[in-house]
């Protein structure tokens, strides 16, 4: 059944994107009894329990009528009543029953089996009552098996659908809105003063997008955004409205596919600042290779003798170019001022070391060292904001702490 089920439901999935596991169990089943020529085994034993508890009922009103019409016969009478009609005339005067009923009935009168009319009737309905009752059981256990039965389809169709989302991934995401830019990693959309950003699950290494990209990538890193923007909004402002949570979403024009959930967040539209805000903790990566030629990084004159991933005695800040392409360059504080001007650096500045320390500290705490890490700002109402990311794996190198 396995396999042809999957087959089944690998087909929906198909055809029917975007349902839940127990619609594509129902349907599946559906559709695989539909083939087979057989119809809804839960429908047609509910339909049968309920005839048989009806025919049962009906048996409980005939009996009471019976004995109450036989009780004023005395025990080895005759039974004939007043007007010369025999019992089993007698018995089914104003009863509904089958005509197989009454010849069961008459034929076991007729055997002389018991010893007066009345036991046999008696018999006759105390064997139709066991009739039902073994009846009502045996429908109750194929119920059991085909709930069972439904129950081990959803259970695959369930696994069958984990094991795709854990395989499925996101490109390229298109939508019918406009499309401002399509980074290594993120698409963004226009909303009017709003953007529409998408974390896709494109994996890029030394500023090449590499073909193979990673399943929920792209929304692992809009959750820990999300929630590092949530968490130092009272520190540092930032462009965060909200994560996509449905295909509805009120700033959105447009519906939206189901795939843009969880990886997909509505913010505000800034003025990005072409610089990249470096903060590093420790002496690693391309701060390590720069610090061995001149012990120097950013601008920045360190300590001698530092070994590399040291930890430095203060987060340090260590700018770099925004490249559109090719390797983002390092530059110095004075070359930010000069760039965006002194009041954007100042504030680019502060409030990445406010970010940086803030974040390593809550990590810290939870086993995590957050080793450097990448913020970018832009101008908001006159006010220099955090977009883009924060604190991702994506932006920040995270290591263990033991």
């Amino acid at each position: 059944m396995a396999t042809g089920f999957m087959q089944i439901v690998e087909a929906l999935i198909k055809e029917r994107p975007g349902l839940s596991a127990d619609d594509y169990a129902k349907t599946a089943l559906d559709r695989g009894l539909a083939t087979s020529g057989s119809k809804d085994p839960i429908q047609s034993l509910a339909t049968t329990l309920a005839k048989q508890v009806r025919e049962q009922r009906v048996a409980t009103v005939h009996a009471q009528k019976v004995r109450g019409k036989l009780r004023y016969f005395p025990v080895g009478s005759d039974l004939r009543n007043p007007r010369g009609r025999r019992l089993p005339d007698l018995l089914f005067t104003d009863v509904t029953v089958s005509p197989h009923t009454a010849a069961r009935l008459k034929k076991v009168v007729d055997l002389g089996l018991f010893p007066n009319e009345l036991e046999a009737a008696s018999f006759l309905i105390e064997e139709g009552a066991r009739a039902h009752k073994q009846t009502l059981d045996a429908i109750a256990e194929q119920a059991d098996e085909v709930v069972l039965h439904k129950a081990k389809a959803r259970l695959l169709a369930e696994c069958y659908l984990e094991e795709a989302r854990m395989t499925a991934t996101l490109s390229e995401s298109t939508l019918d809105l406009p499309l401002i830019a399509r980074g290594k990693v993120r698409d963004i959309y226009d909303l009017g003063d709003k953007l529409l950003i998408v974390a896709t699950d494109r994996l890029s290494a030394f500023d090449v997008v590499l073909p193979t990209s990673i399943p929920d990538k792209g929304a692992v890193l809009t959750q820990m955004s999300a929630f590092w923007f949530e968490k130092t909004g009272d520190i540092v402002p930032n462009h965060f409205i909200r994560v996509v949570d449905g295909t509805r979403v009120p700033e959105v024009p447009v519906e939206l596919p189901r795939e843009m959930i969880g990886r997909s967040m509505v913010v505000r539209k800034a003025k990005r600042i072409d610089v990249e805000c470096v903060v590093r903790g420790y002496i690693t990566g391309s701060g390590w290779a720069d610090y061995q030629k001149e012990g120097v990084v950013s601008g920045i004159r360190l300590p001698v003798g530092l070994s590399e991933s040291e930890q430095l005695a203060e987060p340090i800040f260590t700018p770099s170019t925004k490249e559109s392409e090719g390797h983002d360059m390092p530059i110095s504080y004075k070359q930010v001022k000069e760039m965006a001007g002194d009041q954007a650096a100042n504030a680019m500045r502060l409030r990445s070391l406010a970010l940086y320390k803030f974040g390593r500290d809550f990590a810290a705490e939870r086993g995590i060292i957050i080793a450097d890490t990448k913020f970018e700002f832009g101008w908001l109402d006159d006010e220099v904001i955090l977009i883009d990311e924060a604190l991702t794996p994506d932006s920040s190198r995270f290591w263990p702490a033991d």
